[in-house]
């Protein structure tokens, strides 16, 4: 098992203070960072690839289809447009050292039709995705498919409607993710929705109810959560997802509007020892 943080913790756009972050994180202990790759330059992804293939320090990237780009779409335009982003965000993946690229790869974030998933929009999906899945492979990247709540996507809510499109699929390189902070809002059973997803979960955010300090609150079962784990024998990532704050672009996105933690060093320490003492305690 390797702990990670998601680099939003501090921006949507890593830059210039990328290395220099990432030497601090991996001097407090961690394994990796989970890099978004949303708007990120070839040139700071060949930076921090450098840096990671020197000091064998790991990553995961993460990503959602912005606005005009939706591989489930009526519009043939805008499907391409998808495509087009995800094959270049693959080779980002690539450049960073990445062997995972995980995120609501389904739809378009906060796109919404007034509607559940149609049948149309079902089948554009999985063809979508057995297309994704091919140039993953030939990249040597595993796709980790993310549920998200209600709010924010209509494709996919829960651990079985993931579970189905996965199996709908049947593509090695598309694997499935569970993030407690969406599960805590659609899952009746955190556990039971581990165990459902079983060997097709290969990533996990460690995320506590209110995005805050994970082992903060009391309203996540994370008892039931690490047992889950392992019960089907997970060891990949635990990814601390948690978001910068103040941060105008993640605040609209993740509808932030308080403080969410004291401080970003704190956050970083105390959820790394709450993950590893969780994890090994349950391993």
């Amino acid at each position: 098992m390797r702990f990670g943080i998601n680099y939003l913790l501090f921006t949507t756009r890593p830059g210039e203070e990328c290395i220099a972050r990432s030497e601090r994180i991996m001097e407090l202990g961690y394994d990796g960072i989970e890099w978004p790759i949303f708007d990120l330059s070839e040139e700071v992804a060949r930076r921090i690839g450098g840096f990671n293939r020197q000091t064998g320090f790991g990553a995961t990237c993460n990503f959602n289809f912005p606005a005009g780009t939706c591989p489930v779409s009526e519009d043939p335009v805008e499907r391409r447009r998808a495509l087009e982003m995800f094959r270049s965000r693959l080779d980002l993946t690539c450049e960073i050292g990445a062997t995972l690229l995980c995120g609501p790869l389904v739809q378009g974030l906060g796109k919404f039709t007034n509607a559940g998933p149609s049948v149309d929009e079902k089948h554009r999906c999985e063809q979508f995705l057995v297309e994704a899945g091919d140039l993953a492979r030939e990249r040597g990247i595993v796709l980790a498919l993310e549920y998200l709540n209600r709010f924010e996507m209509y494709m996919a809510n829960t651990a079985h409607q993931i579970k189905q499109l996965v199996q709908a699929v049947g593509h090695p390189s598309v694997k499935a993710m569970l993030d407690s902070f969406h599960a805590n809002i659609e899952e009746k059973d955190t556990g039971s929705a581990i165990r459902l997803l079983g060997r097709d979960l290969v990533h996990v955010h460690v995320s506590e109810s209110d995005r805050g300090i994970p082992g903060s609150g009391v309203n996540i079962d994370w008892d039931s959560y690490f047992q889950a784990l392992a019960e089907i024998g997970y060891d990949n990532w635990y990814t601390i997802e948690s978001f910068a704050q103040f941060l105008p672009d993640l605040a609209v996105a993740a509808k932030i509007w308080r403080p969410l933690y004291e401080s970003e060093d704190r956050l970083l320490v105390e959820g790394l020892e709450f993950m590893k003492k969780r994890a090994h305690t349950n391993a």
